[in-house]
């Protein structure tokens, strides 16, 4: 394209009859958009492909990393070496983020200073056991 371009503007130029060489030189400049306008697309389609191709990969990702967390009591569970950790449903739902919990004072209260999502929780156990957690937003 550019070299039909180029060789129609060497010929405008060898023209002595001023309206063909207009009408030449119209066509040039048409061709010239066409070709600008053909490559900005390109580019939007590139970028849009990218962004897709991102948004693949982090589903990819956020899949295989859903096959290592345990789902129960409103929160993603994950093994440590130190046994589990909760880790919070809202962060890892909207944006595929692993947010820990933190507990919240002495009590039975988590929270996710992330989204700052609160977990009202019961523990049977021993003050380090998580035990059964619910989500309440707030």
């Amino acid at each position: 394209m550019f070299d039909a371009i180029k060789t129609l503007a060497e010929l405008v130029k060898k023209v002595s009859d001023a309206e063909l060489k207009a009408a030449m030189l119209q066509l040039v400049t048409d061709a010239r958009q066409e070709t600008f306008d053909v490559q900005e697309k390109n580019l939007a389609l590139q970028s849009e492909n990218r962004s897709l191709r991102d948004d693949l990969d982090r589903a990819k990702n956020k899949d295989a990393m859903r096959e290592t967390l345990t789902f129960r009591d409103n929160a993603y569970w994950k093994k440590t070496k130190d046994g589990e950790l909760p880790h919070c449903l809202a962060c890892f739902d909207s944006a595929g983020n692993l947010s820990v919990l933190s507990r919240v004072g002495d009590g039975p209260s988590a929270r996710c200073f992330v989204c700052k999502a609160q977990f009202a929780s019961v523990f049977p156990g021993s003050e380090s056991d998580w035990g059964t957690c619910r989500l309440e937003r707030g």
